[in-house]
């Protein structure tokens, strides 16, 4: 299966149901069904909580942006235990780049 066709898994739109032969209430039921079930999988760690080895935040942030329109920036704040401390976007594409400027990390 190609990676469009399991972004289209992962989220299928309203259309593609249809298509399908899905009845319109269970449309409804599917789309906030994979909704839920993305916000689930790819949740904010929390402050705190201890992320250590990098396919940690490999599989987190994989489950929280698979399937968005958008590129997006983000970074996640480590103390020196790898205990949580920040998990911020920084910046959504333009159009053919995502910029990210110094003035975010300044001090």
């Amino acid at each position: 299966m190609t990676s469009e066709g399991l972004t289209v898994l992962a989220s299928p739109s309203e259309p593609d149901l249809f298509c399908a032969s899905v009845s319109r209430g269970r449309v409804k039921l599917i789309r906030a069904a994979s909704e839920l079930a993305r916000l689930n999988i790819g949740a904010a760690p929390q402050a705190g909580r201890r992320i250590a080895p990098s396919t940690d935040v490999w599989s987190h942030m994989r489950a929280r942006l698979s399937g968005l329109p958008a590129e997006e920036f983000w970074a996640i704040a480590l103390d020196t235990r790898y205990r949580v401390l920040l998990d911020a976007m920084f910046a959504r594409h333009n159009l053919t780049e995502v910029d990210v400027h110094d003035r975010y990390f300044a001090g």
